[in-house]
């Protein structure tokens, strides 16, 4: 039996103590030395039989990280541009990796990153790509072929390369489902989004910096994007594109599947992920939560302290208590150590003689992220999101402007445009109306604006409050249908004003039982 309404939610993820550790260090290794010990501990581990839940967790993980006895030379750990390190003691970083400064490109490194990950009760690794010719891409096949072995799934972060457009997109995309495609640790769901009807099994493609094409590029428009996600969507091997951004333009200006936001750099609350009830029923909600982000060594001018573990229980807490379930739910990060978000082990302090340098994870220890992932993961099975009402409201008036609004009893969410009629527009105003306008030339004719608009309704009471207002002329129809059945939809409401109040602003209020709503 799952528990409902989302304070239990809270209550399950949060109100209890830590779960006794799976995960146990052992000596197995001849990586570089930590500052207590004269071989760095390469954890395995111990009963990591990780459990089924129904969301699937996805972990950013960064592929991009080289040394000189793997790989002839140091990469990523020396730093970017002016700021220059010396590795293995000295690495960009302000915390020190359990393993050293590794290589991505070393099998038994991949092997022990994706151990850690199925015993975090993690599904799917989410592969940094930088372009057909990056060493990113060159780290795929060993990602891949390690990841079936420990039954995760595999999908691909497209990054802000030199030379990314939006046709390069496509090509990328292509790309990746020939090469990849096949391999049986490649993720793919036959879900379907707002703008994706096709229920064939998929590849899943993240894409970061949705706002420009590359760093070097200007700033652009979703419909910048917009072909080529259709033609993403309507080629042979398909594909779901999920976009870096929380704003919903981004979903209807450029057919994007969803949205992720990565890292929310500020403590969490009850706001954080709020933009989730803004997307248009039918897109994805991604939300992305992160242990922390310190990276003082890389001059990063923004920061969340890690809080022994609080900053990441409060982001999961917050991403999960909107009434709106996540497609997915995305850490950030696996092992992005530059900005401090990983939850990879760290060494308690660095190598010897650089006592001090670094940072540590606190009372959690340095397999504490790791155990936290899997602890709240566990409880995600027992997490319900509440059944929303489908409704729809028909909304015209003959004035220049009119707005409609629940005031009391619910939530309208997700707010999808059907269709506006010309030289009309339909827009949501920050205390939650909706605004319907149109010329005041047009009005003044006598034309009507037109405007359908569904939602979804949550937290239903015993009474519902609508409110409509207009201006002092003409007239204002609010019609509130039930689609419960969209193929059949039940006129649930029709409500017409053209009268005038006394007061400065002109407002019409009405109720309706929350039982109409509820016995959907």
């Amino acid at each position: 039996m799952k528990p409902t309404g989302l304070i239990f939610i809270t209550l399950l993820l949060f109100g209890f103590g830590c779960t006794a550790s799976t995960l146990e260090p052992a000596v197995n290794s001849t990586q570089p030395t930590s500052s207590n010990d004269q071989v760095v501990m390469l954890p395995t581990i111990l009963n990591g039989q990780a459990d089924e839940q129904e969301l699937e967790i996805g972990i950013f993980y960064y592929p991009w990280y080289q040394n000189p006895e793997t790989d002839g030379g140091w990469w990523h750990w020396d730093g970017f541009g002016d700021q220059a390190y010396a590795p293995p003691e000295n690495i960009q970083s302000d915390y020190y990796p359990l393993l050293g400064a590794y290589s991505s490109f070393d099998p038994a490194v991949v092997d022990q990153h994706l151990a850690w990950m199925k015993a975090a009760n993690i599904d799917v690794v989410i592969s940094s790509w930088w372009g057909i010719n990056s060493p990113e891409n060159a780290a795929i096949p060993l990602i891949l072929e390690t990841a079936a072995r420990h039954d995760l799934k595999v999908a691909f972060h497209i990054e802000p390369y030199t030379g990314r457009t939006a046709d390069s997109l496509i090509s990328d995309v292509a790309y990746i489902n020939q090469t990849y495609g096949s391999h049986p640790a490649f993720y793919r769901t036959n879900q379907t989004s707002r703008w994706n009807s096709s229920t064939q099994n998929k590849g899943v493609f993240f894409v970061w910096l949705i706002s420009a094409p590359d760093f070097e590029s200007d700033p652009v428009e979703p419909d910048y994007w917009l072909r080529a996600v259709d033609t993403i969507h309507q080629s042979q091997s398909g594909g779901m594109v999920i976009a870096n951004a929380t704003e919903s333009r981004w979903l209807d200006g450029g057919h994007f599947d969803g949205l992720y936001n990565y890292a929310t750099v500020q403590p969490a609350d009850e706001s954080t992920f709020a933009w989730s009830t803004n997307l248009p029923i039918g897109a994805w909600y991604v939300p992305s939560v992160l242990p922390g982000f310190v990276g003082e060594r890389s001059n990063i001018d923004i920061a969340l302290p890690r809080e022994n573990g609080q900053s990441y229980r409060d982001q999961w807490s917050a991403a999960l208590e909107t009434p709106v379930e996540p497609f997915m739910l995305t850490i950030t990060s696996f092992n992005e150590w530059h900005e401090g978000s990983s939850i990879e082990p760290a060494a308690k302090s660095g190598p010897q003689g650089t006592e001090g340098l670094y940072k540590n994870y606190g009372q959690l220890g340095q397999m504490g992220y790791l155990e936290l992932t899997a602890e709240l993961a566990e409880r995600l099975p027992q997490a319900k999101w509440p059944t929303p009402a489908h409704i729809s409201l028909h909304f015209s008036t003959t004035s220049d402007w009119s707005t409609f609004t629940l005031l009391s009893g619910g939530e309208l969410i997700r707010p999808t445009q059907v269709s506006v009629s010309d030289q009309a527009q339909l827009s949501p105003t920050q205390d939650g109306r909706q605004l319907l306008t149109q010329p005041l030339a047009q009005s003044e004719q006598g034309e009507t604006a037109e405007a359908v608009v569904e939602f979804h309704l949550v937290n239903v009471l015993e009474q519902l409050t609508f409110e409509i207002e207009r201006g002092f002329a003409g007239a204002t129809t609010a019609e509130i249908w039930n689609l419960k059945d969209p193929s059949n939809p039940i006129l649930i409401n029709s409500v017409m004003w053209d009268g005038v109040t006394d007061g400065e602003k002109n407002k019409f209020q009405f109720q309706l039982d929350g039982a109409l709503f509820k016995s959907q």
